[in-house]
């Protein structure tokens, strides 16, 4: 099911592999599961990637300002490709419109 809406659902998904220190911090649970991590992530990488939906797999041992710029580079690269919006009075616009009257309405001044 989720191959059915992903791709309509997502225009882009950053994938994150890095591996954190799972010993760290006081859940007694973790330790459990620990050993799932490579199964469960390759899983996950697999359906996201098997949806469609346009992927982009972050690099590995970046720091936090490493991957941020990276992806804001990424994505405004990605935003940049895409066509222009279209105008303000365009048949979709239009529908919408006609369906929420509500929200293209100026408010009322009470003064």
């Amino acid at each position: 099911m989720c191959g059915a809406w992903m791709p309509q659902a997502y225009d882009l998904v950053v994938y994150c592999r890095d591996r954190l220190d799972q010993q760290a911090g006081d859940d007694r649970f973790r330790d459990k599961v620990l050993t799932l991590q490579e199964d469960s992530d390759r899983a996950v990488h697999t359906a996201c990637a098997d949806s469609g939906v346009r992927l982009l797999d972050l690099p590995l041992g970046l720091t936090t300002t490493d991957r941020v710029q990276w992806i804001a580079q990424r994505v405004k690269n990605w935003a940049s490709a895409l066509p222009d919006p279209p105008p303000l009075e365009s048949p979709a616009h239009s529908h919408f419109r006609r369906a929420f009257p509500w929200l293209h309405t100026a408010p009322s001044s009470t003064s």
